[in-house]
């Protein structure tokens, strides 16, 4: 049996931090059409209606990591994290609070979700976390000075 295969059919828990659009809601419903117990997490709760287990979690928010542990608990267990949750603006003229919020999302919400499900992951036996990024982490933006730097972390 391949690895993937293997991953596939022992691991079917999963938690989508950033699911209420774009690439986090197409990976929780994949994981769900592939037999996953999928719970799912964002700001906008509102648009995760389609998931039986769902929490609102804002990465920037200082309880966001015990949020996502409740979460886990509510699902009987987390085998993989994927965590999809960022921003990104064109900021031409580098106004602080755009550049300032970008950075506390796509930096400090990013080490704060994946620090937490690094630790739930070894207190209960292991796991898999995945995250996406960006090609702007190796090539940068002009306009978007904080998102391709938070994006190289």
């Amino acid at each position: 049996m391949g690895e993937i295969a293997y991953f596939c059919t022992v691991m079917k828990r999963a938690i989508v931090v950033g699911a209420s659009s774009g690439i986090g809601l197409e990976v929780a419903r994949l994981l769900r059409q592939k037999g996953w117990t999928v719970g799912v997490a964002a700001r906008r709760v509102e648009r995760l209606a389609e998931f039986e287990v769902a929490e609102q979690i804002d990465v920037n928010d200082a309880e966001a990591g015990q949020r996502l542990v409740e979460l886990a608990e509510r699902l009987g267990g987390m085998d993989l994290y994927f965590h999809a949750s960022g921003i990104g603006h064109q900021n031409r003229e580098l106004q602080e609070d755009i550049e300032l919020q970008t950075v506390e999302t796509n930096g400090l919400g990013f080490a704060r979700m994946v620090g937490a499900a690094y630790r739930y992951m070894a207190s209960h036996g292991g796991g898999h976390i995945a995250v996406i990024s960006s090609i702007a982490g190796t090539k940068g933006l002009g306009p978007a000075p904080a998102y391709s730097a938070t994006k190289a972390l």
